[in-house]
């Protein structure tokens, strides 16, 4: 039986943590990633908290999805700062369309990049 804390590894017969045999799942990099691996109402949690001490509401949508865009890209990034993934994180933001402008987000997408760090770490 499959418990929700363990899995069997595909060798031997020895318990693995179910966060050390999820490393490496393929939504994440190197195997680090927390916005990979958080469920979705953990994260929404984190969205909520987040908007709750920022500005306009009618913004909400925008900056709740440039929060996830953050927490989802502490997988692609693990072992960097924003700062060194910034302009890479930019440029991504930047190529999709229906997105606030960069300049407007900026701390929303930090803030949930260093979300995900404050879990793992």
């Amino acid at each position: 039986m499959l418990l929700t804390n363990e899995i069997t590894p595909v060798e031997g017969n020895s318990q693995l943590p179910l966060l050390q045999a999820a490393q490496g799942l393929a939504g994440s990099k190197d195997g680090k990633g927390v916005g990979d691996l958080a469920d979705l109402a953990t994260i929404d949690g984190w969205v909520h908290d987040y908007l709750a001490g920022e500005g306009d509401p009618a913004d909400a949508k925008g900056m709740a999805a440039a929060f996830r865009f953050g927490v989802n890209a502490d997988g692609r990034y693990a072992g960097q700062t924003f700062i060194e993934t910034e302009p890479e994180l930019r440029s991504e933001w930047s190529s999709e369309k229906g997105h606030l402008p960069w300049d407007t987000v900026r701390d929303a997408v930090w803030a949930g990049f260093d979300r995900a760090r404050d879990r793992r770490g």
